[in-house]
This record gives C-alpha cells, structure tokens and sequence, in this order.
C-alpha cells in the first residue's frame, strides 16, 4: 500500500494467478481486524475484479495524514473459494515539522535585504516543496535555505519565522529569529561657509556657519583636519595658525543608520593683523659718541625678531638694539617688525628720545692767519665733544690777552671766520668758543700770534727800548711766504740773556706759507749798530749768536730756510712755517750790582755820535802833524 503525497489518499496493486474478486477494506491501526467474513461481505464499492496474471489497483480515500492504517485484503475465485486475509500496514504522510536555527543576516545598509537562514525540518512523508518566510518581503517565494529577503524598510529590526510546506501542506512555524537591524543609508548636506576667508588672531574663535545636516535624525559631529591650524568643539572653531581649516563633518552611524560619508568644508584663515608695541624710552644727557640700549623694547605678535633703525641719522643712529647718540636733539626710533607664518608685516611704530646737550668742548686746532690788511682768517676743528651739536662758533680778539673789540661768528659746519676791523701790525691772538643751547666753551685756549699788514711782507714799529723805529721786510721763500705775526718785545719778554745787552729789542716773528727756497729777512734798525754787535736768536730752545746774519751799519740781514737754519718751530722737517726770535746784541756791562745792560743811545743820541766821529774823521785825514797839535792842545 502506497500513501498518496496529500496525507488522504493510499494506493495498492494486486497481481492474482486466477480470475476473481477482491474484497478490501482500509482500517485505523488502532482499530479492531476485520475476519474474512466481514471481508467477503463487502459491497462493490469496496470490490475490484481479479485476471490472472493482470495487476489490479485499489484506491483508498478519505484517509487521515498522518495516520497509521491497514489494508485488509480478500480474494475469492469464481468458485466461491477464498484466500485467506492480507493485511498490509502504512501510514499517511503529514506536514513537515518547524524548521530549526533560524537566523537573519542584514543586508547592506540601505539594501532593504535580509538574508534568512533555517535547517529543514523532517518532511514527515510527504517532500517538502518549499518554504514561507515571514515576513515575506516583496522577493521570489524562498525554496530553501539560505533565502535573501527583499523590500524590506530600513533603518528598521527585523525578525522572521520560517514554515515548511510539503503535499500535505504547510508545517508547524519555527521559532522567531533574534532581531537585527537593517541599517539605512545617510548623506550629509554641508553648505560652504558664510565666512570663507577669515584673518588669523590669537586664540580667535568663530561659529560654524551654517552647520551641516543628515537624512538621517541623528547629530552631526564636527573635527578639525589641520590642528595646528584650528580646532573644533561643538561648533566653535578654535584658531590655531593662518593657513586652511578644512573643517569636517561626520556621522558615525547607529544600529539604524550606517555611518555618513565625511563631508568637508575649508575656512581659509589669513596672516593676522601685526601690530608693534613700543613703549615710551627715556632720555638721555648726550655724550660724545655714547650709547645706550633701547628699553623697553618693542614687541610684536609675529615670531620674526623686532628691528630698530633711526629715523634721525642727523640726532642718533642704531645697531641692533643699541643707540649711539651723534647731536643732541629728538632721537626718533623705529621699530619693525616682518611677518611669519601667522602675522603679516607689522607697521611701523615710533618712539622718541629726547639727547640733552650738553657745553661742548674747546675746538682743536685753532689757527690765526692774517689774510688782509686789518684781517685774520682764524680756522679751527671742531671738538670731539660737541655737546650735542653746536649751534655757533664765537671767535673774540685779543691783545695782550685782553679783549680788543673785535671778533666774528660762524655757524656749523663752517670751521672758519675772519675778523676784520684790526690794526695793522698790531699782534693779535684769538679764542674760539663753540656754543650750543647747554652753554659754551669753558676756557678756551688762545690761537697763535697773527699780525694783519698793510703789505704782508713788511713791517715797522717803535722798538721796545725806545730808540726808534725798527723796519723787517721779508723775501724769497715763494710767493706766498709772509708774516704770520711779528712785534717787537724787551729782551726779558722773549727770554734772551741777561748777559746780553738788546739795544732795540727782540724782533719776535713766524713766516707762514714758505717753501723751502731760502727766506731773507731784512732788519733795520733806527741808527748804526754798535761796535761788536752781533745778531742772536733762540735756536732750539737756548739763544746763541746767528752765523745766518749779515749786519751791515744799521741792518741785520737773515738768511733763515723752512726747518732748517734760523727755523725755530722745533720742526725738522719742512712745514711752511718759521720760527725766528732774535735781535742785534752786545754785551752787557757789569756795574755795581754785577752785570748790567750798556745803556743805549737815544736817537738824536746817535745823530751827535755819528756827526763827532765824522770830525774825528776829517782832522786824521789831515796827517800825523795835525793830529799831535791837537793832542798837545788836549793835554
């Protein structure tokens, strides 16, 4: 016997080796046999007729799945006699069992899938011919397992329960699967922002603007992809450097929700605005060439180093952080500064220091020189101190170290002025005072001797003994060769001997201007030179009779060359200048208190001397016998 797919229906085949009738009847297991008599009793709905040979089918129905039956069977041949009963046990198949060990797994996120997993269950006789998952989606019915679930929500748990299905129909639900998420996919909309370009500032914030959204409900995050040049909290960005913030924006995703793509949005962040701080710096008391350090120093918001430079060259000027003072005045200082990877170049900022002056010191190199009748250049350099710079020069003459009256300014950087409104052949020395708005020169030192000359190379005066006047001319020694100074003075004015007797004085001079061409000096003096004159000049610091001197009756001629004979400047070598004290001398008598001067004649003195030793003269030109009557007259 053969249970039909369906649970309901069984069938049987019977082969007999002679004609006849067959009886059968289907019974529940559980029921009671029938006998054979019960059998043979049996109406025609339950009879199939017999060929030998031929195989016959009996159909039962109407059975229960599920079931355990037996077939009772009887055969009887046309001459009434009967086999004996056959039973033949089977039972109906049912539905399958509940499948086993389901599971799910998710699709990609945003697929809508889910992938379901079982064990089939015991087909219970009938073959299973496929499977209800539920639920079922909107995809092809599932056959077996694996099976991928489609159209499913997302962002959304899902579980699902599995049921066999065999000819019988469908079985018994499996368990419910434990839930999974089938996540949905999110996209992030991250607009540029409003303020794309910003300038650096230090520790600066700003808001992000506008912020980013999500198809999804969850929160943007927001991180930064530079953090040495921004930070991100929330939504404040922190600035950290100039350069490009790229500012990023993510979702990292749920059980609902896989994680957004990162989005990213560039703030450009510019140098920042330098600025120099430059505090205010004291003064300062000028000194020649002082220094002092800039303090406080300036200070910028760039990392480059703060330069200084002097926008008073004239007052002051700067290396590195150290001023060195050059005139007293308003000392402006700059300070710059460059820029750096943040901070742009910073402007310019100033600060003053006001250099107090202070008296300057006395000029050097003061010189006299006559130049005109009535005239003298005075030239000088100016003082290494110059107090802070000097305003005016004041040149004042003197003589004998008295103020005479006259003078001349001069301004800077004029270093000579000459005075005019001088007596010719009156000797003069000069002070030179530079001043500015501290004061002036504290005791300035006189020049060198100057004469201004009607004619440059001669010279007259009374000399100093009063016996007349003394005449000096000068030639030779170049063209430009002339007095510098030249006066007349006592012996004991010019530091002569007292040994020696000076009847006119000392011929006291400087030549200037004097190549090295001999130089003739011509001295004439107001009558005849006395007997055994002779000419003396210092000559290196000790005063000795001058073998350059030629003296005739009334004259001494000087033969003097530029650092060489009769040149007393204490220069060896030539310099344009010389030097020559002296005068006609004899010696001095000695009278009661030792030594004394001879007494010297006035000038009509002179003239009665010369006109008795004319006579003396004529008479000796008489002969021998004149000369004894007058001798005997005398005696």
């Amino acid at each position: 016997m053969t249970p039909g797919t369906n649970g309901t229906t069984a069938n049987a085949s019977v082969t007999v080796n002679e004609d006849g009738i067959g009886l059968w009847q289907v019974r529940a297991a559980a029921d009671t046999a029938p006998d054979a008599a019960t059998l043979l009793n049996l109406g025609v709905e339950q009879q199939v007729e017999l060929t030998a040979g031929v195989q016959a089918a009996i159909s039962a129905s109407g059975l229960t799945a599920g079931t355990a039956y037996a077939l009772y069977f009887i055969a009887r041949d046309v001459a009434g006699n009967a086999t004996d009963v056959v039973q033949v046990d089977f039972t109906t198949p049912n539905v399958p069992d509940a499948p086993t060990g389901v599971t799910a797994t998710p699709g990609a996120a945003g697929s809508g899938e889910v992938t379901v997993n079982w064990t089939a269950p015991a087909d219970n006789g009938s073959a299973i011919t496929g499977f209800t998952v539920s639920p079922a989606g909107t995809g092809l019915p599932c056959t077996a397992s694996p099976c991928a679930i489609s159209g499913l929500a997302n962002a959304t748990q899902h579980s699902f329960t599995v049921q066999a299905v065999n000819g019988v129909g469908a079985g018994a639900v499996s368990n419910v699967s434990t839930a999974v998420w089938l996540q949905g996919v999110q996209a992030i909309t991250f607009l540029a922002q409003t303020a794309a370009s910003r300038a650096y500032t230090q520790g600066g914030t700003f808001a992000i603007d506008p912020q980013a959204s999500t198809t999804s409900p969850l929160a943007v995050s927001y991180g930064s992809q530079d953090a040495a040049v921004c930070t991100v909290s929330g939504t404040t960005v922190t600035m950290a450097g100039a350069g490009a913030c790229v500012i990023e924006a993510t979702q990292a995703g749920s059980d609902a929700w896989a994680a957004a793509a990162p989005v990213t949005q560039t703030v450009t962040i510019g140098q920042g605005v330098n600025a120099i701080t430059f505090p205010a710096q004291a003064g300062q008391t000028f000194v020649a060439s002082g220094t002092f350090v800039i303090g406080p120093a300036a200070t910028g918001l760039s990392s480059a180093a703060v330069t200084y430079s002097s926008l008073t060259p004239g007052v002051c000027s700067v290396a590195g952080a150290t001023v060195t003072m050059v005139s007293a005045g308003t000392c402006t200082l700059a300070a710059n500064q460059a820029g750096d990877a943040n901070w742009g170049t910073a402007p310019q900022a100033t600060q003053t220091v006001q250099i107090v002056p202070t008296a300057p010191g006395a000029p050097t190199n003061v010189q006299a020189t006559p130049t005109a009748s009535g005239a003298v250049t005075v030239s000088w350099t100016p003082p290494a101190n110059d107090g802070g710079g000097i305003t005016q020069y004041t040149v004042t003459a003197l003589v004998n170290g008295q103020p005479s009256g006259q003078g001349c300014t001069a301004a800077p950087p004029a270093t000579s002025c000459t005075v005019t409104g001088l007596q010719d052949g009156v000797t003069y020395t000069f002070t030179v005072q530079a001043e500015n708005g501290a004061g002036s020169t504290a005791s300035p030192a006189p020049t060198n001797p100057a004469t201004p000359l009607v004619d440059a190379k001669a010279f007259s005066a009374l000399s100093p003994t009063g016996s007349g006047t003394v005449s000096v001319a000068v030639a030779g020694g170049g063209a430009t060769c002339a007095f510098e100074s030249v006066q007349l003075i006592s012996a004991a004015g010019a530091g002569a001997p007292a040994t020696r007797s000076f009847p006119h004085g000392v011929v006291d001079f400087v030549l200037h201007a004097c190549d090295t061409t001999p130089v003739t000096v011509t001295v004439t003096y107001p009558g005849a030179l006395p007997q055994g004159a002779q000419y003396w000049k210092r000559q290196g610091g000790a005063w000795v009779p001058f073998a350059g001197a030629v003296l005739g009756a009334n004259t001494a001629v000087l033969t003097l060359v530029d650092g060489g004979a009769g040149d007393d400047d204490g220069v060896a070598t030539p310099n344009g200048r010389i030097v020559d004290p002296g005068g006609v001398s004899v010696l001095a008598a000695a009278g009661p208190g030792g030594v004394a001067a001879i007494p010297t004649l006035s000038q009509w003195g002179l003239v009665v001397l010369a006109v008795a030793l004319s006579l003396l003269a004529w008479r000796g030109r008489r002969g021998p016998g004149c000369m004894r009557s007058h001798e005997v007259s005398k005696r």
